[in-house]
């Protein structure tokens, strides 16, 4: 009997391409769209192998990891391949969350490769990125200098958002979702909580960010600022005072505007 996976990506184009190659290697292919219908599915199907992208809506891969490896039912140990174009995306889980990472693009006997060696019972190796089992560790610890918690869509935007905040001295932490978002603020008490607005909240809704934020005794006094393009930034004052909201035409100009937000908003902690 042929092993079933579960390829779960918002890309249609992507998850034919990897069934069709599967289904062709001589796997027995499913696919999901998101986390929420991917869980389901594990749910209804058990599969043997899960092959999952990080940034998706509903649920992202990193909620699915995490609500996946709290079941106690035997699909709580279903083995994972998580695969994503940002490379650091492996430091969010711990070691024995996953059984592989596979950085995109990458070519297709690579990950069949990381599949074989998976069923077979063994940890993937190069070219996957994989870690090594380990016992869980604690939670982020709280840092003593100015955090910032950063998520966003854009990945060129975000990387000049992260290294010019950190180039300031402001410790930069990356979450993934909504939810990791809020869960990060309770945890390291940020000085800043920075997201991107973006026109699908399907994929990310950052008013949903601060509304959680607000509504939480541990968070609520947390500065919260918005960062998005010109064009969206009347809508969102709308929401929002508008010294929170950072419109911008470039990204010079979104660097500007975070220099005088952040010199005005975050004291230097010694």
């Amino acid at each position: 009997m042929s092993s079933r996976i579960l390829v779960v990506d918002d890309d249609v184009t992507f998850t034919g391409l990897v069934k069709s190659r599967l289904e062709h290697s001589g796997y027995e292919v499913m696919t999901a769209a998101d986390g929420l219908e991917a869980f389901q599915m594990t749910k209804d199907t058990s599969p043997d192998l899960i092959v999952l992208d990080m940034i998706m809506p509903k649920m992202s891969g990193y909620e699915f990891v995490k609500a996946l490896r709290k079941e106690k039912e035997k699909i709580g140990n279903t083995p994972v391949v998580v695969i994503s174009s940002k490379r650091g995306m492996q430091q969010f889980f711990e070691p024995w969350e996953i059984e592989g990472f596979l950085p995109k693009p990458f070519e297709a006997p690579q990950l069949l490769s990381a599949i074989e060696q998976i069923l077979a019972g063994k940890k993937a190796v190069s070219p996957v990125v994989a870690p090594t089992p380990a016992a869980p560790s604690s939670a982020p610890a709280a840092s003593s200098g100015n955090v910032a918690i950063l998520i966003g869509v854009e990945d060129y935007v975000v990387r000049k958002v992260k290294n010019h905040l950190e180039s300031r001295g402001i410790e930069v932490r990356m979450a993934l979702s909504e939810a990791e978002t809020v869960e990060l603020a309770i945890t390291l008490k940020p000085s800043l909580v920075l997201a991107q607005l973006w026109e699908n909240v399907e994929t990310l809704d950052a008013f949903s960010i601060r509304r959680k934020l607000q509504a939480g005794a541990e968070t609520k006094n947390t500065l919260f600022a918005i960062f998005c393009s010109s064009s969206l930034a009347m809508d969102a004052m709308k929401e929002m005072p508008m010294s929170q909201v950072l419109g911008y035409v470039n990204s010079d100009d979104l660097l500007e505007r975070l220099d005088d937000f952040t010199r005005k908003h975050i004291r230097p902690k010694s």
